[in-house]
């Protein structure tokens, strides 16, 4: 149980940024791209083997190299909501 209220924080912080994500949207965005292939060759780097991305952001999907592709688990979701359930599921 050690590592619990670490994962626990990571959730927290991860469920705080999708909402964030997701008023943004809301109210209109930016307007301006995400890039994906920088941020997926962080997480990667960090050692992830599962990322999820926003329906809306699969569009950038054909810019991200095969080397990254085939290292990641690629997960899309269109509500906020069913990212949290998707990323509960594994726990």
């Amino acid at each position: 149980m050690s590592g619990y209220p670490r994962t626990r924080r990571r959730l927290q912080e991860s469920w705080r940024m999708i909402q964030e994500e997701a008023k943004k949207r809301a109210d209109g965005g930016s307007g301006r791209r995400i890039e994906l292939d920088p941020k997926l060759r962080i997480v990667m780097d960090a050692g992830a083997k599962r990322v999820m991305i926003p329906s809306e952001d699969r569009r950038d999907f054909a810019d991200i190299p095969a080397e990254v592709i085939d290292k990641l688990q690629i997960d899309f979701y269109s509500e906020p909501a069913q990212a949290t359930s998707k990323a509960l599921a594994e726990y």
